[in-house]
């Protein structure tokens, strides 16, 4: 990755990482803050990172899903590895999914669903929006021929 100016952050040379220890084919799944996907100093970011893989899709958490650890928002990204990168970023579809239910209330605790009993694993007690997210990402790997199910 082109370095520049100024001090690296952790969670890019984590990604940067991630990517040079996968093999080609190989799938991640990463959290990272949303400022990575979005903002204009990181487009250098992006472009190299779509030349190393296959960006599959990116979801956006809600800001409420860490807390109480912490109020920052941020995205998770899959991708699968590419045999070797590609010289100029391509146009392949990307699916963009928001989750706007993290099943936790403001305070960053957990948020039953109407009906919910106290003895439900919290996977199914909590008032989230994932199942339908997984289906989204399922149905578009399938209909693009990604190769990487949900």
């Amino acid at each position: 990755m082109a370095k520049r100016n100024r001090r690296m952050e952790r969670d890019v040379l984590f990604l940067e990482r991630c990517v040079r220890l996968l093999k080609p084919g190989g799938r991640l799944g990463i959290v990272l803050p949303h400022n990575k996907f979005g903002g204009a100093s990181w487009a250098y970011l992006r472009e190299w990172l779509v030349r190393q893989m296959r960006v599959v899709a990116v979801l956006g958490l809600d800001r409420s899903a860490f807390l109480p650890h912490t109020h920052q928002k941020a995205s998770v990204l899959f991708g699968v590895k590419r045999d070797k990168p590609v010289r100029q970023p391509t146009r392949e579809p990307v699916l963009f999914v928001l989750s706007e239910a993290s099943g936790k209330d403001s305070t960053g605790k957990v948020r039953d669903r109407p009906g919910a009993l106290p003895d439900h694993p919290a996977w199914v007690r909590a008032d989230h929006d994932f199942e339908g997210v997984v289906d989204r990402v399922a149905e578009f790997t399938h209909t693009h021929s990604v190769g990487w199910s949900a």
